[in-house]
């Protein structure tokens, strides 16, 4: 559940950098260690933006952040010429898409736009919509420079990346 809605985003990771009064931050800074973190929800750049403003406030200048966009296709969908939006699920159940009642329309993305984040020298990516295991597999992919169709590796990584984030459901 999102305790503030009205940012768009998950503001926890702020907490998570300000731990024991910025020393996680800092420890990023020092160790230089790559973070990626899925709660930009609706607004990855908003949280990328207060993120980046936390850390200036710790004086730790040495951190890029950057936020992977792309998920937002609620504009395409209100102006499509789709008459009909068909449910994945609910049989039977369709939306019309040119609907101004359409609040949202977001599709996950995959871990293309963590590796190019990564490789323009992020420290720190934010993602918004992105599929669970995608952290896990960009940081992978972008550390050990596995190609797009090294399928066995991958594979492995969005099964490591599935288990972290989901593994406590089961």
């Amino acid at each position: 559940m999102i305790e503030h809605p009205e940012l768009g985003y998950e503001p926890h990771f702020l907490d998570q950098l300000a731990w024991k009064d910025g020393a996680a931050a800092r420890l990023l800074s020092e160790k230089r260690i790559k973070v990626v973190h899925d709660g930009g929800a609706l607004n990855p750049r908003g949280l990328a933006e207060k993120v980046q403003q936390y850390l200036l406030s710790q004086r730790v200048t040495n951190l890029r952040v950057a936020w992977v966009s792309g998920d937002d296709l609620t504009t395409q969908v209100r102006q499509s010429k789709v008459s009909t939006y068909k449910h994945l699920d609910i049989q039977g159940l369709e939306q019309r898409g040119d609907d101004a009642r359409i609040l949202a329309a977001n599709a996950y993305t995959g871990q293309s736009g963590i590796i190019a984040a990564l490789e323009a020298g992020a420290d720190i990516v934010i993602c918004g919509r992105c599929c669970d295991a995608s952290p896990a597999m960009g940081l992978a992919s972008w550390w050990h420079g596995w190609k797009a169709n090294e399928w066995d590796k991958i594979a492995g990584s969005l099964m490591a990346g599935h288990l972290t984030e989901c593994g406590a459901y089961t």
